[in-house]
């Protein structure tokens, strides 16, 4: 359904079924040939506007006539359309949309559906023009578009309970290859050679694999497993929070293992970050079978903080980024060394380095559960030196830990209902804003400076610490300068220059 379209521009037409399909369409008109006429271009029909008005374009379908008004708008030099472009109605529940890596004869941009029938991925020129429908072969499972692929194609997930599977569209609308994965996907990462890489962790979180996978063929080119995390009893074994003497026992249990994304640097090597924890749990002297005292268990741990710099053939440099070690530290003795994880997002720090999103909880040493809990981001460089630890505010409820970099050596991060803004080579804050609302999302850095979010109200554009106007309605898939991508009530919509709803 076209909306608005400017004197001197061409709108393909067409006409979808409710389930997204094409119609056969014959014997388009035009009420007023004056201000507009019927072509046929590179095999659809299109319109073309000659004059400013309203015009009526009428179409016979299945032997009856549908018809829909067009505004034609004359613009001067330098202006622009404001309000909806077009609209293309929803198959049933829009999941998303993406654009499409630029690619000859290929989309412009995706689409997501899903319906009681399945999940459709659609293609579209950036005209509104639908190109193909593909329905994956999972019909039920929660559907994501990952990100597009480097020949114009779309790379999708569908996540079930312990398992997801990843899908490969080209550009024709054709499946190219599938694959499930055991586990839960932690990271996902598309360099230049068309190389994906997934970081996938195990469904009781104690192991994690890194893997890469040619785009094109869906050949898996290597896997690297994760050091893993363990904790070791000596002479010792738990009751519940109780330990028991058990002279000459010896026996570990694995810990959970905390990773970062995954990130594609300048360099064209992924990134990924993880904690490595070594613990031992010993008594020294005790009685066969008796309870031991807290004071006579004592704890040993040799944590580190590590990143990975993956090669495209699997290789890897490894940078110590902190360690933390205790020696026996009796269980009576208030509190262990602070526990430094990643909790999930790593970008390019925009100079060959690193931005890590890090967690610092600190617990008693008889404790499961962390008394304290500080975030930071860390930027380590290209030669893989900390360069800082930059503190975010505290928070309260869910985390949302993604970052973005932004013009003039900006980075922007959020905690909460807050956005910080900071200097990315030395890490000191340069403004601060506090939405009042308990969680404020990032979706990207804009020109000037400033910092779009997503929020309760919707897309908020935030510039030196003040709101400055609200971009989009709530529900908003994506925003670039000029233009967005909205979730529309009646389906996909492109909005033009210039819209503001405040």
């Amino acid at each position: 359904m076209l909306i608005s379209l400017g004197v001197g521009e061409e709108q393909p037409l067409q006409v979808l079924d409710a389930g997204g399909h094409p119609l056969a369409a014959s014997d388009w008109s035009v009420d007023s040939p004056e201000l507009a006429e019927i072509r046929q271009e590179s095999g659809h029909v299109a319109l073309f506007a000659k004059a400013a008005g309203v015009v009526r374009v009428t179409t016979l379908v299945q032997g009856s006539a549908l018809t829909e008004e067009i505004k034609i708008l004359a613009l001067a030099p330098g202006m622009l359309i404001t309000g909806v472009r077009w609209v293309v109605p929803s198959t049933g529940r829009e999941l998303g949309a993406l654009q499409a890596v630029p690619s000859i004869v290929g989309p412009d941009l995706f689409a997501l559906d899903q319906n009681d029938q399945g999940i459709y991925l659609r293609a579209f020129t950036n005209r509104g023009l639908q190109l193909w429908m593909l329905r994956l072969p999972s019909k039920d499972g929660k559907a994501e578009l990952m990100c597009g692929d480097n020949f114009g194609g779309a790379i999708i997930t569908v996540t079930h309970p312990k398992a997801y599977t990843l899908y490969v569209a080209g550009k024709d609308g054709k499946l190219q290859w599938q694959h499930t994965f055991e586990g839960i996907r932690k990271g996902y990462a598309l360099n230049a050679e068309n190389l994906i890489h997934l970081l996938n962790e195990s469904a009781d979180g104690s192991s994690a694999v890194l893997s890469a996978w040619d785009g094109a063929s869906g050949l898996e080119k290597f896997e690297l497993k994760l050091p893993l995390s363990h904790e070791t009893e000596v002479n010792i074994r738990r009751a519940g929070d109780s330990y028991i003497c058990a002279l000459g026992r010896s026996a570990s249990r694995a810990l959970r293992t905390e990773t970062s994304g995954l990130v594609v640097n300048t360099d064209g090597d992924a990134y990924a970050a993880f904690t490595v924890r070594r613990r031992t749990v010993r008594a020294e002297k005790c009685t066969a079978e008796s309870v031991v005292e807290p004071q006579k268990v004592h704890v040993s741990r040799d944590d580190q903080l590590i990143l990975w710099r993956i090669q495209s053939d699997g290789s890897h440099v490894d940078t110590i980024v902190e360690t933390s070690k205790q020696s026996r530290l009796s269980l009576a003795d208030r509190a262990l060394a602070p526990d430094v994880s990643p909790t999930g997002d790593i970008i390019p720090d925009g100079f060959a380095g690193v931005l890590l999103s890090i967690r610092v909880s600190s617990k008693a040493a008889t404790q499961g559960v962390a008394d304290k809990l500080d975030e930071f981001v860390y930027r380590v460089t290209e030669e893989g030196t900390l360069a800082y630890k930059f503190p975010l505010p505290r928070y309260d409820g869910e985390l949302d830990d993604e970052m973005v970099l932004g013009e003039q050596d900006l980075g922007f991060a959020s905690r909460g209902g807050t956005l910080v803004a900071f200097n990315v080579k030395d890490g000191t804050e340069v403004w601060r804003w506090n939405s009042g609302i308990p969680l404020v999302k990032i979706i990207m850095a804009t020109g000037g400076g400033g910092c779009a979010v997503d929020t309760p109200r919707g897309l908020v554009l935030v510039e030196e610490g003040v709101r400055k106007k609200l971009l989009a309605p709530r529900g908003s898939d994506f925003y670039a300068p000029g233009k967005y991508l909205q979730d529309d009530p009646h389906g996909l919509a492109m909005v033009g220059e210039g819209m503001k709803l405040d």
